[in-house]
């Protein structure tokens, strides 16, 4: 469009003038002629009711501004009632005559006149008289009929034309030709906008420096007009009221100014009172501004700080209310009432689009993580040599962010219009991600690591000074609950789906005296947290772990493939095998380049913190639940038999999520762990250990059982403190170790597909915390206690007698392959004959064996060193029928494989890798035998009719004397022990060629061997006291029948007994 020349602006504001002097009568006014009068047209600048037009307190119903490049500018459909009350009220125009009753003198009066019209000049930048820095109204419209007035500084007067002079200014910014730059500050961009900011500035600069002058009732009264004026010209241009030739979008500047502080606040406090009472018309003036903070902030990114800007924005608004004393926050009340405040699901994404569309969900999205915020990760790559300054200051970024967050979130929940909304808004972001707590999750369909930890950041804040005792501990089950339908879905601790459902359903009949409390802000918001924190930081750190996995197998098959170039270099897979490589170091790059962001939004001291902190209240509710009683644990405190019914009906990722959560913490920032782990956690970890019947699922306990592994300074250097805490604890001194051989037995059966290989990892955790707690003079006396009187003792040493033959065997044969395979690879010729396959297949197989072989002497090493200290110090137990002649036949066995002939086939090249130390292994084995040296010791060595010989233990003394493994003394006891054992051989040779023809009734129907102690199975069947508790030691059933069977079941049969001892004296 034209730019429009000087008289074709006279002429509009002529053709504006006449519109309006058409709806409005004329200014009364004495210093004005009728002749003046009729003669020019009734000028809106002077009219009582012209600043009615621009006062917010006027509705305004239609206000279109018709502009061309041709047509005068029209305003159609004014709808104006001169009797709507106005927050400026128009002054009637009697009272600009001057009278001895309203000033003491007429110097005075001239004097207050004066500073008035020079008031409005310096804030507004218009003069009709010629003035510095100022527009001067009379060179652009010289026929203003108040220009010839003598009484344009009346106080009334300049009053009423202050609402003119901001339109006529506006007007002059619009559509001048030459931008009138004396209308703005000096470097200030030229718009509306621009000008009513420093048009309050000014006014504000004015305000101080004449403090005194401005606290006339007169001057007062016009700066608050001018305030009024300034705050109705802003509503209307943000309405959109006030049309331009080129149109500009007011709300980006305003947000503009808003962000850089450069908007007096003062101002927009203003404005927001000027508006507060119509909420249409705040809601229509303030929904875009809304709009366009949310839209900044998807464009903002923590690798270069612009992320706060629209946060601190919409922070500021949140924070804005009504009045001093008020909690009214309109802001508050206006974002609840936004149409994308929640969407509806469009697809199966919805949790993604919850993220994505809603109000909120876009502040939320700050991330470290590289899948959220590609520039942190080339931020990361391009300062390689300083990152730990970089992961630091983008930590407290983020920190910051999440601090304006909590801002915002408890601004919403403290203003009473929207806390209800704002629940609501927390519940449903919850709902629709409930599956991100899934092993195996499709991450397009639910929000991302980053919106979660955020979210669950703001609601640890928000729940900080929440105290337990005003937490509803029934809230998950209670019928208005938020989250009660997720509750319903989950595994529970100790019940099944169908039990937690009755029990729910009888909770709420009337009989059961169960009375529903009222869903309160404190027991809503803490729920809520500890569901946002289920599925915000381990399910992220899951996420990391996978990448990581998937890292080293893309490498590996880079590697592989490179490895064997040379072997398909020539083949027609040439060509697919080179892109497979380029596709997988793609891969290998982009999980490079995602391992650091990961780790800096994982690895925040700041994060771990909270996280602690909750979850020790989380621990602390549940001991309230299940056994408040022992929360301040000592000596003589009693541990629960069962479970509670609310516990019990607890989901299990309650209990899962701090035991998780702990482990990832002291495996990564054990610092951490040890500054901010308080005496609570420590208690509930200890008790829910020893009390693993309050349990259906044993992994959950072995997840409690790596965590005190976890604790082992052997394990981990860094918790020594933690570790001595451990120590010195009532519960664990007490209750630790007895639970632990129990679970240590228990966990043969777990009911998982794979038990029989879990149980190894389990028990190797339980043998490392076992030996520590030997350490301890307490636990030892406490341990040696059960052994003696414990009946779970018994179970716990076959099991322990049981691994040690399975870990060994593994072993030794893994050995044996492995040195087969380095044998055959010695002979070069040999090997290259063989097929490329076979060989390939070969190398493969020997990778395996080198994997497996570590791990079974691993776990072998510590079942041996249990067995060792044990039989050292409290060797009877050893000596029960029922055990030793299995662990008689167990050392017979494996001492023959290292003293045996086949010995040479477990020596192996670069033994240490393996952890193979076979001086060691031997050297423990021959200290069993000397620690249970005794007759019965002897009688069972000898009864081993499969491994015992007498030479083999000889040929065991010659290693020991020639390796320097035993002192002489050492062994010479040793050659006793097998003397002695060889004598004994030679005694049942004879005895059982005497009782050969023992009748049938007197053996046992499953070892064929003459009873001693005969029992009555409940089957009817008849068997050795010794032999059938052997089996149920292996198994609780009925050999023959598969019934189930205990000890206390077994009936003495004393009369056969009898028979038998005289049958036996009879033969000897």
């Amino acid at each position: 469009m034209s730019e429009l020349t000087q008289e074709e602006i006279r002429q509009r504001r002529l053709a504006r003038l006449a519109v309006m002097s058409a709806g409005v009568g004329p200014l009364s006014s004495p210093s004005l002629s009728p002749a003046t009068t009729s003669a020019e047209p009734s000028n809106a600048l002077f009219m009582e009711n012209g600043s009615m037009l621009y006062t917010p307190s006027t509705p305004v119903k239609n206000y279109p501004m018709d502009i061309d490049g041709s047509t005068p500018r029209k305003i159609e459909a004014v709808d104006m009632d001169t009797t709507t009350p106005r927050k400026i009220e128009a002054m009637d125009t009697d009272e600009c005559a001057i009278t001895p009753s309203k000033i003491q003198s007429t110097a005075d009066n001239f004097y207050t006149e004066n500073f008035l019209y020079s008031t409005v000049t310096r804030i507004l930048r218009i003069s009709f008289q010629s003035e510095k820095s100022c527009i001067i109204l009379s060179s652009i419209w010289p026929t203003h009929p108040v220009l010839t007035s003598i009484s344009y500084m009346d106080s009334n007067c300049v009053t009423l034309t202050v609402s003119n002079l901001i339109m006529e200014a506006l007007d002059l910014i619009m559509y001048s030709v030459d931008k009138p730059t004396q209308l703005f500050q000096e470097g200030s961009q030229i718009n509306c906008l621009q000008y009513l900011i420093d048009c309050y500035s000014r006014m504000e600069e004015h305000e101080k420096k004449y403090s005194k002058k401005c606290s006339i009732s007169t001057v007062k009264e016009l700066l608050v007009n001018i305030k009024t004026e300034l705050c109705a010209a802003l509503a209307l241009l943000l309405e959109g009221f006030l049309t331009e030739p080129v149109k500009k979008n007011y709300y980006n500047m305003l947000y503009e100014h808003l962000k850089r502080h450069t908007l007096p606040s003062e101002f927009f406090f203003e404005l927001v009172h000027h508006l507060e009472a119509d909420t249409v018309r705040f809601q229509k003036i303030f929904s875009p501004l809304l709009l366009v903070i949310r839209k900044e902030s998807q464009k903002g990114s923590v690798s270069d700080s612009s992320h706060t800007a629209a946060l601190q924005v919409l922070c500021d608004l949140c924070e804005c209310r009504t009045g001093a004393s008020s909690s009214i926050r309109p802001f508050c009340n206006l974002m609840i009432k936004l149409g994308n405040w929640l969407v509806e699901p469009l697809t199966e994404a919805t949790g993604r689009e919850f993220a994505k569309f809603t109000f909120l969900g876009p502040f939320l999205c700050t991330s470290l993580f590289a899948e959220d915020d590609s520039r942190i990760a080339e931020k990361l790559q391009t300062s390689t040599s300083e990152s730990r300054p970089m992961v630091s200051s983008l930590q407290q970024e983020l920190e910051l962010t999440r601090n304006l967050l909590h801002k915002v979130f408890y601004a919403l929940l403290a203003n009473s219009g929207s806390r209800e909304a704002t629940l609501q808004w927390i519940a449903i972001a919850l709902k629709r991600n409930e599956k991100r707590s899934m092993i195996n999750v499709e991450s397009r369909l639910v929000a991302g690591d980053g919106f979660f930890l955020n979210l669950a950041a703001v609601m640890h804040q928000l729940s900080l000074k929440i105290k337990l005792d005003k937490v509803d501990k029934f809230y998950p089950f209670h019928p208005q609950s938020r989250i009660c339908s997720s509750v319903a879905n989950e595994t529970k601790i100790r019940v099944n789906s169908q039990e937690s459902q009755q029990w729910v359903e009888q909770l709420n009949q009337p009989e059961s005296g169960h009375v529903w409390q009222e869903c309160k802000f404190p027991t809503e918001c803490w729920f809520m947290t500890l569901h946002a924190q289920h599925l915000a930081y381990l399910p992220a750190a899951r996420r990391h772990q996978r990448r990581m996995r998937a890292l080293k197998d893309y490498q590996k098959l880079v590697d592989e493939m490179q490895n064997t170039e040379t072997e398909w270099s020539q083949t027609p897979a040439a060509r697919r095998n080179r892109e497979l490589i380029a596709m997988w170091q793609e891969q290998v790059k982009k999980l490079l380049l995602s391992k650091p962001c990961a780790e800096a939004g994982l690895m925040d001291e700041k994060l771990i913190s909270n996280y602690m902190h909750f979850n020790s209240m989380a621990a602390e509710l549940e001991m309230q639940t299940l056994c408040p009683e022992i929360i301040f644990a000592t000596s003589s405190s009693t541990l629960p038999s069962k479970a509670t019914a609310l516990f019990a009906n607890y989901p299990e990722w309650y209990v899962e999520d701090i035991a998780e959560f702990l482990l990832l913490a002291l495996q990564h920032m054990p610092q951490i762990v040890a500054r901010t782990m308080d005496q609570m956690v420590m208690t509930w970890l200890l008790t829910l250990v020893c009390s693993a019947n309050c349990f259906n699922n044993p992994y959950l306990v072995a997840k409690l059982v790596e965590v005190l592994f976890m604790m082992n300074p052997a394990v981990q250097p860094r918790t020594e403190t933690l570790h001595e805490r451990l120590l010195t604890h009532p519960i664990s001194q007490s209750s630790l170790p007895p639970a632990l051989m129990k679970f240590y037995a228990d966990v043969e059966s777990t009911g998982a597909a794979s038990e029989f290989y879990d149980k190894f990892t389990i028990r190797f955790h339980i043998s490392i915390i076992l030996k520590s707690l030997w350490q301890s003079p307490v636990h030892r006396e406490t341990v040696i206690q059960e052994l003696k009187s414990g009946k779970q003792f018994v179970k716990f040493i076959n099991m322990l007698m049981n691994d040690t033959t399975f870990l060994l065997d593994e072993s030794l044969e893994s050995l044996r392959r492995i040195h087969e395979v380095q044998e055959a690879m010695e002979n070069r010729a040999s090997w290259e004959q063989q097929p490329e396959e076979q060989k390939e297949t070969r190398l493969r197989q020997l990778a395996t064996d080198e994997r497996m072989c570590k791990s079974y002497l691993t776990l072998a090493r510590e079942t041996v060193d249990m067995l060792h200290y044990l039989t050292q110090h409290v060797p009877d137990p050893f000596l029960r029928p029922e055990l030793i002649d299995r662990l008689a036949a167990m050392l017979n066995f494996n001492l023959q494989q290292l003293c045996g002939p086949k010995c040479k086939h477990f020596k192996v090249k670069n033994a240490d890798n393996y952890g193979w130390e076979p001086r060691r292994v031997l050297d423990q084995l021959t200290d069993i035998y000397l620690h249970l040296d005794s007759d019965v010791f002897a009688q069972a060595l000898a009864a081993d009719e499969r491994s015992f010989r007498f030479e083999l233990f000889e040929e065991a003394a010659v290693r020991l004397e020639r390796a320097l493994i035993k002192a002489p003394l050492q062994i010479a006891h040793w050659r006793e022990l097998s003397a002695k054992a060889q004598r004994i051989v030679l005694q049942n040779q004879k005895r059982e060629l005497d009782f050969s023809d023992a009748p049938e009734e007197f053996r046992d129907p499953l070892m064929d061997t003459l009873m001693d102690d005969p029992v009555l199975l409940p089957s009817g069947k008849v068997m050795d006291r010794a032999v059938i508790l052997r089996h149920l030691l292996n198994s609780s059933t009925d050999p023959f029948n598969r019934q189930p069977l205990t000890e206390d079941m077994l009936m003495p049969v004393e009369d056969l007994k009898l028979r038998i001892v005289a049958w036996k004296q009879k033969k000897e």
